[in-house]
């Protein structure tokens, strides 16, 4: 399932901020159920970095059976978000309702959107599950709208970096509203690491422990501030430590894909290859539908040079999410490596009938594919090809 990015009429910078941070907040929710039913959640942002608006390109990308689509509108000192379970083969609606809260219950929003689409998948949750469910990390409703808003501005910082400011300012808001939240620190911890990676600055790097520490030290962020803490360690070369933050956050929540993703990546560091190898799998035996975890294991067959095991990994992805483009060229390029260019034609060919691109379209030539022109022309981004023959 594919939980869509939310849309608002109009173009207010702060409602779009909050509503992007709910949708987050939703998909996480929901996330948290796939280790004790049959539900995978693509992750907020594999949707947002793929640009999927609608059911249809939900399951022709991610192979997403279904997808919550969500708009919300403000009116006078109420919210209301209309959302509808859409399946993604038909785009036909399974069901939908509309909810409204008071501006100052962001609780509410969030809680009964998610206990909805439970419902609507007759999902029978334990108490626990219910607990989880409804845990904010705060009791304070301001506090939880301004991370909400905070988390909505984080997500696009790349193309708009003064976003990580107004991230930060809210952040800075909602710690005012309770000193103890411990996911606000967690998130101003990764805010400032962003920071730092648009700016070079080392003292961001400082600023950035001290906040994922502090959310550590609360004990109430669940997994975040070690996710958090982790992702630090890792970007700064202390790929030890990153193995046990990232494995802290997995015992607390077992369904994190970054946690998942930064383990694997800390063990390759290392050059524990074998448990990169056996973390990649955890995450696919977690979400077997997923196809995120077959894409990621294969890349990394492709880094050790494993050219069979990863085009047969890609084949499985494949069968998972039939119409994903980068798929299909991923598969090409490793079959060029192995020698196999009339099948690297015919993947490569396939995934320019999807989505051309010049890559592919240059790879899928007789011409480009006897030069093995494609083995350097691999985008080197996750889940994909490196860019250059792995040594």
């Amino acid at each position: 399932m594919a939980v869509l990015p939310v849309q608002i009429a109009g173009d207010d910078a702060k409602l779009q901020a909050f509503a992007s941070g709910l949708g987050e907040s939703v998909s996480a929710k929901l996330s948290q159920l796939s280790e004790s039913h049959s539900l995978g959640v693509v992750s907020s942002s594999q949707v947002r970095d793929k640009k999927v608006s609608t059911a249809q390109d939900g399951y022709r990308q991610f192979g997403a059976n279904l997808a919550v689509q969500m708009s919300l509108q403000e009116a006078g000192d109420l919210r209301r978000v209309s959302y509808s379970l859409v399946d993604g083969r038909t785009g036909k609606t399974v069901s939908g309702n509309t909810i409204t809260a008071p501006l100052s219950d962001p609780f509410k929003l969030q809680d009964e959107v998610a206990i909805a689409v439970v419902q609507a998948l007759k999902i029978r949750l334990r108490p626990d599950e219910q607990t989880a469910i409804n845990a904010h990390g705060t009791d304070q409703a301001s506090a939880y709208g301004y991370y909400l808003q905070a988390r909505g501005y984080l997500q696009d910082y790349s193309v708009r970096p003064e976003h990580i400011e107004d991230a930060m300012l809210m952040l800075e808001q909602a710690l005012k509203a309770d000193p103890n939240f411990g996911l606000a620190y967690a998130a101003r911890g990764e805010a400032k690491w962003d920071r730092y990676q648009t700016s070079k600055n080392s003292k961001w790097v400082s600023a950035a422990q001290a906040d994922c520490s502090k959310a550590i030290q609360l004990a109430n962020a669940g997994a975040e501030g070690h996710v958090c803490l982790g992702l630090l360690d890792g970007g700064t070369g202390e790929n030890q430590k990153a193995v046990v933050e990232f494995q802290r956050a997995l015992q607390l929540d077992p369904t994190g894909d970054e946690a998942y993703i930064g383990l694997a990546r800390a063990y390759t560091a290392l050059n524990k290859l074998d448990e990169a190898e056996k973390t990649y799998q955890r995450f696919i035996s977690l979400k077997p539908n997923y196809y995120r975890g077959y894409n990621l294991l294969a890349n990394f067959y492709i880094q050790q040079a494993q050219y069979d095991k990863a085009a047969q990994i890609y084949q499985q992805a494949i069968r998972l999410a039939p119409e994903n483009s980068q798929l299909y060229y991923n598969l090409g390029g490793t079959y060029l490596f192995l020698g196999r260019d009339n099948e690297a034609i015919s993947a490569l060919q396939q995934s320019i009938k999807i989505r051309p691109t010049a890559g592919a379209s240059r790879s899928s030539s007789p011409t480009g594919a006897a030069s093995g022109c494609s083995r350097s022309e691999a985008k080197g981004r996750d889940g994909s090809p490196p860019r250059s023959r792995p040594s």
